[in-house]
């Protein structure tokens, strides 16, 4: 029995997009386990607030000229430029060692031994 979310998601999402690239239409696509590039135009079913924001004509355009380059709505581009503009990360690394990777932003080294052993500086 498909649950809750699954229902809404038929409800919000496939009845209102277009055909999927692999031909068919996304309520087909949602009956069978597959793994298909329809999974871009999954709607976002976290919780999300409402906000009215005033842009200058030629910034609206920009972003909407972008928004279609990119295959995304306006909404969705304001969303990944703020998330990464803030520094937003939406999944916490659970590996320890992949939480600090990055945390040294020095950038590459062309000799790491005279990093190591301290030569030349």
């Amino acid at each position: 029995m498909p649950s809750l979310i699954t229902n809404l998601w038929r409800q919000r999402c496939v009845s209102r997009s277009s055909e999927t690239p692999d031909g068919t239409n996304g309520a087909e696509s949602l009956k069978k386990p597959s793994y298909t590039s329809y999974a871009r135009m999954m709607c976002i079913l976290a919780q999300m607030r409402r906000i009215q924001i005033h842009i200058d004509e030629a910034l609206d355009d920009a972003a909407e000229a972008e928004a279609a380059r990119r295959g995304l709505s306006k909404a969705a581009l304001i969303r990944a430029s703020l998330a990464h503009e803030l520094a937003v990360d939406e999944r916490p690394a659970t590996d320890p060692w992949e939480a600090i990777t990055g945390w040294l932003d020095d950038g590459p080294v062309d000799d790491l031994d005279a990093v190591i052993y301290e030569r030349g500086r």
